[in-house]
């Protein structure tokens, strides 16, 4: 793995800290009106489909419970690796 960048481990802890450590896709964005696109991913996190539902984890299956309409969401899938990884940055800066 390379090493992530400052913009990369930023929108890392944007996911990591929101509720259930996943974000919805069309949250996932930057840019309005014709120019949206959507955000690099950080490392530990994928999109995930709502047609992956049956294989995912309850914390992400109750954001496509709570947004029937929602088609993907942006979530951290290596729980513990990505704790890791942020508390050793947290431990180097301090």
């Amino acid at each position: 793995m390379t090493v992530p960048t400052p913009k990369q481990i930023h929108l890392l802890d944007r996911i990591y800290k929101s509720k259930h450590a996943a974000v919805m896709s069309s949250e996932w964005v930057e840019g309005s009106g014709k120019r949206t696109r959507s955000l690099d991913l950080p490392p530990f996190c994928e999109r995930i489909e709502r047609w992956e539902y049956a294989r995912q984890p309850q914390r992400i299956k109750c954001i496509f419970d709570d947004h029937p309409r929602c088609s993907a969401v942006v979530a951290v899938v290596d729980k513990g690796k990505a704790t890791s990884f942020l508390n050793a940055l947290k431990g180097c800066t301090q």
